[in-house]
């Protein structure tokens, strides 16, 4: 699911996807594909950039090139890995492609692209405005305790009369597959805050 909805992702955010198929849990299957996508403007892998011991994506990544950085403090999709590769020199020149290895999770994986990739496929068309468009709105439901980490949703946010409102655990009543496709928003909640029926979030 992870390959459908990252390639549709890319398609609509003006890119062309060309999808290189799984990889096994192998060095070597790893080097194969991300060699078979050399000549792309970038690279989205998706899983194997935890740690365990068949977590083998940053390992392959900083052996072929630079790992720019590993995890983020953001959920979902804290494992997250961004490098760079260099390609084959042409006419003696050498230039490099961006990877992005995203979470396994789907969950994650889609934050990651909305977080991470959109903005740098974006900026790589020549688009200025990288932003989301934001609203505030009206919280209906809660988030109970406090978020160890900043957290992102998937929400269903709804237009009043008298401006928005947010409904904030739509994947604990609906599961996170059938809440991510029902979603028309998402919601950052900041590390450490508590969010309350009521309060008004971005």
């Amino acid at each position: 699911c992870n390959t459908a909805s990252t390639a549709s992702l890319v398609a609509h955010y003006g890119g062309v996807p060309k999808i290189l198929g799984i990889a096994r849990d192998k060095e070597a299957a790893l080097i194969s594909k991300i060699r078979r996508g050399i000549t792309a403007d970038a690279i989205i892998t998706s899983g194997g950039v935890s740690k365990g011991d068949y977590d083998l994506v940053r390992l392959v990544l900083g052996k072929l090139g630079k790992v720019v950085f590993f995890r983020i403090n953001m959920g979902p999709g804290a494992g997250v890995a961004f490098g760079v590769i260099k390609r084959p020199p042409v006419n003696g020149v050498h230039t490099s492609i961006p990877v992005f290895s995203l979470a396994g999770p789907p969950s994650g994986c889609l934050i990651n692209f909305e977080t991470l990739v959109r903005p740098a496929l974006l900026k790589m068309r020549g688009v200025d405005n990288l932003d989301h468009p934001v609203v505030e709105a009206t919280v209906v439901d809660s988030i109970p305790g406090v978020m160890p980490i900043t957290f992102a949703k998937y929400t269903r946010l709804e237009e009043m009369r008298d401006g928005y409102q947010v409904t904030l655990n739509i994947a604990e009543k609906s599961g996170m597959l059938v809440s991510m496709a029902s979603a028309n928003s998402l919601t950052i909640i900041p590390e450490g805050s508590v969010v309350k029926a009521g309060d008004t979030i971005k």
